[in-house]
């Protein structure tokens, strides 16, 4: 394809962008496993310490030789050819650490103030 200064689509001049959709688990993976292949442009060149999810679970991933990712903690669950591994908004569920973990605070005179929630990733699905 050709524009019409005879310059290609595919020439390298920006044209053509790398895909950022979400990647995705080219095969099945068993709960337990700590390494997975990744599919996609972000999947192949995701750096180490990035973080993703999958179904609202967390992971690092360790190393990464294009796309083949090693990974901890490993998978708490089994997953299927295509599932979308998070790494652009990654998602996991929390709860409350303690029934003291939200408590309502009033400082009267002042707009805003920092506030900190005690929360642990949740297990009970």
């Amino acid at each position: 394809i050709y524009f019409h200064d005879r310059t290609r689509f595919d020439s390298g001049s920006g044209f053509a962008l790398p895909d950022y959709a979400e990647p995705t688990f080219y095969a099945a993976a068993s709960a337990g496993d700590e390494t997975a292949k990744l599919d996609g442009y972000i999947g192949r060149n995701a750096t180490v310490g990035a973080r993703f999810s999958v179904n609202d679970f967390m992971h690092e991933i360790e190393t990464n030789d294009d796309g083949l990712i090693t990974f901890s903690p490993p998978l708490r669950e089994d997953v299927a050819e295509g599932t979308e591994a998070k790494i652009n908004e990654p998602s996991i569920l929390v709860q409350l650490a303690d029934d003291r973990g939200w408590e309502p605070f009033t400082k009267y005179g002042l707009i805003n103030d920092q506030m900190q929630i005690a929360v642990e990733e949740s297990f009970d699905r």
